[in-house]
């Protein structure tokens, strides 16, 4: 939101000839731009702390989850040690 509206004029002079006028200035009212940018802000908090809830899950998953490669993509289901997988973190 921006704080300030801008609106260009013109008139007509005793010939008839249109000429442009000064532009017209408007101050927004604050409040709104402020409190714009303060459910933008709590918004991106908001991301950005969902992000790392699903980053430690992850985390915990892979703890759970080890894959001897790395790079090699595995399901979990495919691990047929029961020692490794971790069902309480899989049942949410």
């Amino acid at each position: 939101m921006e704080l300030l509206s801008v609106k260009s004029s013109s008139y007509f002079d005793k010939h008839g000839l249109k000429w442009k006028g000064n532009d017209l200035y408007k101050i927004l009212p604050v409040r709104a731009a402020v409190d714009t940018f303060h459910r933008r802000q709590l918004r991106q908090l908001e991301l950005d702390a969902e992000r790392g809830r699903v980053l430690r899950r992850q985390a915990e998953y892979d703890r759970c989850h080890p894959r001897s490669d790395p790079h090699a993509p595995t399901l979990a289901w495919e691990t047929s040690d029961p020692s490794q997988q971790c069902d309480p973190l899989c049942a949410r």
